[in-house]
């Protein structure tokens, strides 16, 4: 029986193998090309760049493209099909331009990040605050999500950003290292949960992208007309340490401008027990994020699979 465990845990060490230590190995290295580039060269060309990558992401490479279809359909069947084509377009083009600037990090000082960035509501942050249990910061795929985090960061708020696993620990490592650079701070998967009732107890920020499928392990919202797999974790963690929820969204203004907007704090209803708690706030936030993206459906990451997990059990690839 020791043998065993001792091979189980050997098998779990073993180096990748040769071919993809070399496909990492040269990721890394197109990647830290691309964030030397992207330092030295000024953010408007940048955007232009990535607003061309997008288009050619859609209409040359079709990458998703079904997915993101189909998503389109059923969240905005009201729309016509041309309608939702510049849609999509423009969400590739946003995404180009998003990836641009989060690669211009390294290079970006504070002064020019909050220079391009108009802000509104950042006292919500402070009624956060005032209680003294820190508070979930909550937002979506939409806009330039890693952009908000370094506006928090760069105005002086303490802002944690949970991670998540990456196949290629090279390229997470460029990755971890721009967020850092603007500000924010790490919060790692293997990382135990008590780190963030930790940091809420030191009132401190911890930011969750809430709106990627959760699978099994989620809790059903609705979600533009369909029930959704969405994290616990904002709302467990908002009703066990009695903090608040502060929405906030990053929208494109044009090519070169953005707004910041930071919504009125959501507290957990208190009436309720704790499961109908969990479920009224995932479903507040989740309608929040909804409005968003109902007004500006082109700054949306549909290229989620959003839906997949359904309230049966099943998952639909």
């Amino acid at each position: 029986m020791a043998n065993k465990t001792q091979e189980e845990l050997l098998s779990t060490i073993r180096p990748l193998p040769l071919s993809r230590r070399i496909r990492h190995r040269i990721e890394y290295l197109l990647t830290e090309l691309l964030i030397s580039v992207c330092s030295v060269v000024p953010l408007g060309a940048l955007r232009r760049v990535g607003g061309a990558l997008g288009w050619l992401g859609w209409r040359v490479f079709g990458i998703r493209r079904r997915v993101v279809t189909d998503n389109l359909d059923a969240s905005l069947p009201d729309s016509s099909s041309r309608e939702r084509e510049r849609i999509a377009i423009e969400s590739y083009k946003n995404m180009g331009r998003a990836l641009m600037e989060f690669a211009a990090f390294r290079g970006l000082s504070a002064e020019k990040l909050l220079g391009m960035v108009d802000i509104e509501g950042l006292e919500n942050f402070d009624k956060a605050l005032e209680h003294g249990n820190g508070a979930i910061l909550f937002t979506g795929h939409f806009g330039n999500w890693e952009l908000l985090g370094a506006v928090i960061a760069r105005c002086g708020y303490p802002i944690h950003v949970t991670d998540t696993n990456h196949s290629n620990k090279l390229v997470h490592e460029i990755i971890s290292d721009l967020r850092t650079r603007q500000g924010m701070r790490i919060i790692s998967p293997s990382e135990p949960l008590t780190r963030i009732t930790q940091l809420l107890s030191e009132n401190q920020f911890v930011a969750y992208l809430a709106d990627q499928d959760a699978r099994r392990d989620g809790i059903f919202v609705d979600f533009l007309g369909r029930p959704a797999s969405t994290v616990r974790g904002p709302a467990i963690f908002s009703i066990r340490k009695k903090c608040p929820i502060v929405p906030g969204f990053l929208i494109r203004k044009g090519r070169d401008r953005h707004r910041a907007i930071f919504e009125k704090p959501l507290w957990p209803d208190e009436r309720l027990v704790s499961g109908e708690a969990v479920l009224e706030l995932t479903q507040r936030f989740t309608t929040l994020l909804e409005r968003y993206v109902r007004e500006y459906p082109e700054q949306y990451f549909w290229t989620h699979r959003r839906w997949k997990t359904r309230p049966d059990g099943r998952v639909v690839r």
